[in-house]
């Protein structure tokens, strides 16, 4: 069975428009909870930083440079999924991917805050903290581009 994170990551794969429009969305490699679609997602990123042509061939020479240990189970990976994904459909996994980010970035300030509460902190210091990290985990994110 497909995720729409590994759906996702094996569009990106062969589309570079997809990329482009995950990257206006400010998705980024944390957002990926697969190890493998992270990696994939974190090196298509670096190329498009660092200027690479955008090829498989870059991929992989980028693949095999930050993930050195990992680069059969990877290749695996993206081999034993990338038939599996039809054409159409990653404007939603994108977004799937966006909000469970978010979310994920959410709940980790709330249980940032109970930790606060628990050790004692002053409550407008909870406040503050949570406040500003609901806000960032919004901001992490656009579901427009």
């Amino acid at each position: 069975m497909i995720d729409y994170q590994t759906a996702l990551i094996c569009t990106c794969i062969q589309s570079e428009d997809v990329l482009v429009s995950c990257r206006g969305k400010r998705i980024k490699a944390e957002a990926f909870t697969n190890e493998h679609a992270r990696a994939i997602y974190d090196c298509l990123c670096k190329n498009m930083d660092d200027g690479q042509a955008f090829s498989r061939v870059e991929l992989w020479m980028r693949v095999r440079k930050e993930y050195p240990k990992k680069v059969d189970a990877i290749a695996e990976w993206v081999e034993n999924n990338q038939k599996l994904i039809p054409s159409t459909g990653w404007e939603k996994w994108a977004e799937s991917v966006a909000i469970e980010y978010r979310e994920t970035l959410k709940k980790t300030a709330m249980e940032k805050a109970f930790e606060m509460v628990a050790s004692g902190e002053p409550v407008s210091d909870v406040v503050s903290h949570l406040t500003s990290a609901i806000q960032d985990a919004d901001d992490s994110i656009s579901l427009e581009e």
